[in-house]
């Protein structure tokens, strides 16, 4: 008897892999299914490829390898590894959380440029080909990745995101938009693709756009802004960059201090009348530990509670009568200048 039960286990268990097996194939059918669509409706059938796809059957997230773009048949932008980490959505179909990334970006400007130049095409990528150069490469690989949630009930957007351009510089990027709902969202992004159908100026979608949100919407506010950058050798590759066009046989620290001399300089210069000079002693002071010690460079705005940017007036969400210049909005938002981590 124990034999049989141990034997009806493993039936189960192989019918549950089995089954498991089949709905993980029909998953990656539709979100290859969903992928072609997509690319047909942005009109380009033949110019993407792209090659295995995961799902996660537990999870909410799928990935797709070796995302390729194609220009005249040839091979440009290259993706490593594209994925969905998290999606979420209400009933009425509305996205309230979505998070996913780029892995493997691959930029070769160089590439692109001479490919425009065999083909006859006209295209930009001249000039990134000798920013790129003279940075001392002749492909750059980026990461990038975004996380937003939309919580309804307290009409709050948070929002997050960091991009990296390998061997060079982090970014990244978190803030919170309060006021705002799917509801909101969905008739402001409505009025806006009304606006271009009937081909009206970008500037004045985006006017539509706000008076739409200014229908919907009390108010918009502002909280936990954050901004942060952290070197991963750029600034160091700089500094050797700058020595070997000037033939400046000093050790690398001493042109990166004075590198770093001259910007806490040009940041004094270019400063605005209406900023206070506590704010860029922050800023300079915390270049230091940003170039030597390898410290995140942050600014963080509106931390702790809400700062209300737009109120609704009679053309839609104007600013609120507290903020008539950018001293008064630098002042609510609080900016501060610090090397903590995001």
């Amino acid at each position: 008897m124990r034999r049989k039960f141990w034997v009806g286990v493993g039936v189960v268990c192989a019918v549950a892999a089995g089954g498991y097996k089949a709905a993980e194939v029909f998953a990656e059918k539709k979100v290859r299914e969903r992928i072609d669509t997509q690319v047909a409706a942005m009109g380009m059938t033949g110019q993407v490829s792209y090659g295995k796809v995961d799902v996660d059957l537990l999870g909410s997230g799928a990935s797709v390898s070796d995302f390729v773009f194609s220009e005249e048949g040839e091979p440009v932008w290259r993706i490593d590894r594209l994925a969905v980490t998290e999606f979420a959505q209400d009933k009425q179909g509305n996205p309230t959380h979505f998070a996913g990334g780029i892995v493997g970006a691959h930029l070769a400007f160089a590439e692109w440029a001479k490919l425009c130049k065999e083909k006859g095409v006209a295209c930009a990528y001249e000039g990134d080909a000798e920013a790129l150069a003279a940075h001392g490469t002749a492909e750059m690989l980026v990461d990038a990745s975004i996380d937003y949630r939309i919580d309804d009930p307290s009409k709050t957007i948070s929002l997050a995101s960091a991009l990296t351009l390998r061997d060079t510089i982090d970014f990244a990027f978190k803030a919170k938009v309060v006021g705002l709902d799917n509801q909101a969202m969905a008739e402001a992004a409505a009025g806006a693709g009304r606006a271009i159908e009937a081909n009206l100026p970008p500037a004045m979608a985006l006017l539509v756009m706000g008076v739409q949100l200014g229908r919907t919407a009390e108010q918009v506010a502002i909280a936990d802004f954050g901004f942060a950058m952290k070197d991963l050798g750029g600034v160091r590759k700089g500094a050797l960059r700058r020595a070997e066009e000037t033939n400046d046989q000093r050790p690398v620290d001493a042109v990166l201090a004075e590198q770093l001399a001259e910007a806490k300089e040009q940041l004094h210069a270019s400063a605005q009348p209406w900023m206070p000079e506590g704010f860029l002693d922050g800023m300079a002071k915390a270049l230091d530990p940003f170039v030597w010690d390898g410290k995140p460079y942050r600014i963080t705005m509106a931390q702790g509670k809400p700062v209300v940017l737009l109120t609704r007036g009679q053309a839609g969400l104007e600013l609120p009568r507290e903020i008539a210049n950018s001293r008064q909005l630098f002042d609510v938002l609080t900016p501060k200048v610090d090397n903590d981590p995001l």
